[in-house]
């Protein structure tokens, strides 16, 4: 269990799918030095350093749990940054020094966090209600691969619109929706 949460969100806000159904151009030009989001979150010695938590993915999948990371901002694609790791992961196996990575500002955590390459292109079609305990708002795996996790034995083809996932970071709550789902048999 994490401590460093802030509710940035009320419980009751949602977070709208990635607006991204295309590949991400990031923009180096340093304009995320006057971000405000960011501001407070860089090195003091050096304005493009952030810690940002590092992941492979749902703990529940990867058995891998989650590093706090420095990591040199490289480009920006809103809401999107990329960025080089600074350190060497103690545990990650698919991640090394200066591995790229993409993350996440605005996630209802103190700190960025790793977003997954597939994670943002499911996101363009699913919705994400923020955990219930600590304000959370994204997933670490792909819906697609929690949704497999969820429901193990579904029948090929079957579709799902909505399901609860544990997170991360608390062990509360999110209920995670398709864009198309009928609400008000969900919430």
């Amino acid at each position: 269990m994490f401590s460093f949460f802030k509710n940035y969100l009320k419980k009751e806000e949602e977070i709208p799918p990635s607006s991204f159904s295309e590949p991400l151009t990031f923009v180096t030009d340093y304009s995320w030095r006057n971000n405000p989001s960011l501001n407070a979150k860089f090195h003091e010695e050096y304005p493009d350093d952030i810690l940002v938590i590092v992941h492979e993915g749902d703990v529940r999948i990867t058995e891998r749990q989650l590093e706090s990371i420095w990591v040199r901002v490289t480009g920006h694609s809103k809401p999107y940054f990329e960025g080089i790791l600074l350190n060497q992961p103690h545990q990650l196996s698919t991640l090394s020094l200066h591995s790229k990575i993409i993350f996440k500002i605005e996630t209802g955590c103190e700190y960025p966090v790793r977003v997954l390459p597939e994670y943002i292109k499911d996101r363009a079609d699913w919705f994400v209600k923020p955990c219930e305990s600590c304000g959370f708002t994204e997933t670490l795996s792909s819906i697609a691969e929690l949704t497999k996790l969820s429901f193990p034995n579904n029948p090929k083809g079957a579709i799902v619109e909505a399901f609860t996932s544990r997170c991360n970071f608390c062990g509360g709550t999110q209920i995670i929706y398709h864009k198309n789902a009928q609400l008000d048999s969900i919430l």
